[in-house]
């Protein structure tokens, strides 16, 4: 009698040491993914405002980001994400750079037609949309 009563007192023991560390484990798991999830906002707000900003522009040309910021967040992004949206920034640099555009009289270059640079952008924002 006294065996199985202190059996059952070992296990249950074990059992709350093994629950408190498995809840322990998956509380870690989900600040991991919070923090990541964060920094990755903290980084894809500015760039987001930059090609919203190109979307609304009538003279879109000059107002890219830095490539600083794209490596950035590049780096918070998985490997296929990543992949698609440094093939949508490079689409975007090669739209603004065949862009049809003239120098005004100021010194400044102005845009002809920002629809094709307009519509890489919006690509683009498709992934820094938040998380």
């Amino acid at each position: 009698m006294t065996i199985t009563i202190l059996h059952l007192i070992a296990t249950s023991a074990g059992s709350l040491v093994v629950g408190a560390l498995a809840g322990a484990f998956i509380d870690h798991k989900f600040s991991v993914v919070r923090d990541r999830r964060n920094e990755f906002n903290e980084l894809a707000d500015p760039l987001r405002a930059t090609f919203q900003a190109i979307i609304r522009s009538h003279n879109p040309i000059g107002l890219g980001p830095s490539d600083a910021a794209i490596d950035r967040i590049s780096e918070r992004m998985g490997t296929l994400a990543c992949r698609a949206f440094r093939h949508a920034i490079k689409k975007y640099y090669q739209a603004e750079a065949q862009a049809p555009c003239h120098e005004d009289g100021h010194g400044g270059i102005v845009c002809d037609d920002p629809t094709e640079v307009q519509k890489a952008a919006k690509k683009v924002l498709k992934y820094l949309h938040r998380k």
